[in-house]
């Protein structure tokens, strides 16, 4: 909730185990903004055989004890040569 100048009509899936909603259905969660009036969080399928499209964009996040900050461009993380 703390990336408020999402640019309109961009849609991230977040990386997550799905959950049961009402109906038991695996579910999984998006945040989008399709209006200028507020985001949308929105439930998307989360069955394991369920095909994503290429078009798709995940949100990761790493386990941390600070505070995470939401960021437009991917950071690039060195890998270690060990």
């Amino acid at each position: 909730m703390d990336y408020r100048n999402q640019p309109l009509g961009e849609v991230l899936h977040i990386a997550m185990q799905p959950v049961a909603m009402y109906s038991k259905e695996p579910t999984i969660f998006a945040l989008a903004n399709f209006s200028p009036s507020g985001l949308l969080l929105l439930g998307s399928d989360g069955r394991s055989e369920f095909m994503v499209p290429s078009t798709f964009r995940f949100v990761f996040a790493l386990p941390t004890d600070g505070h995470l900050e939401a960021m437009r461009d991917p950071e690039i993380v060195p890998t270690s040569s060990e």
